[in-house]
Parts: C-alpha cells; structure tokens; sequence
C-alpha cells in the first residue's frame, strides 16, 4: 500500500517494517505465491497494476467525453 500522507514519514521502523511483512504475507496468501518469492516481485507487480489501473481510468474518463 501506498499513501502519500506526511503521517509515513514519522512512522517509527519497527512499525514500518511491521506493516511491511503484514502487506507481504497478505500478497502472498492472494495470489498464492510460494515464500521463495522475492519481496521486489511483489513491489514491480503492484506497480505496474496501479499504473495499469491508473491508465483504465484514463481511457475511461477519455471515451465518457466523447
């Protein structure tokens, strides 16, 4: 999860990195990927489904105007 909220930035490590395994195992568990699956996988995946859900509004918004 991303939120670009100030609040992360004086987020103490050990909570960040508590928050951080919770997101992991979530991911896993949701599209069931084995524990040899590195954490940048996860981090590359999820930003390209954002960008690709970012680019769908786009298009969405784009062809409602016409």
């Amino acid at each position: 999860m991303t939120y670009d909220i100030q609040i992360w930035g004086s987020t103490k490590v050990s909570n960040l990195n508590l928050f951080q395994s919770f997101q992991s195992i979530n991911l896993r568990l949701l599209i069931k990927a084995s524990r040899y699956v590195s954490n940048n996988f996860f981090i590359t995946i999820s930003k390209f489904l954002l960008f690709l859900y970012m680019l769908l509004l786009t298009i969405k918004k784009s062809t409602l105007k016409l």
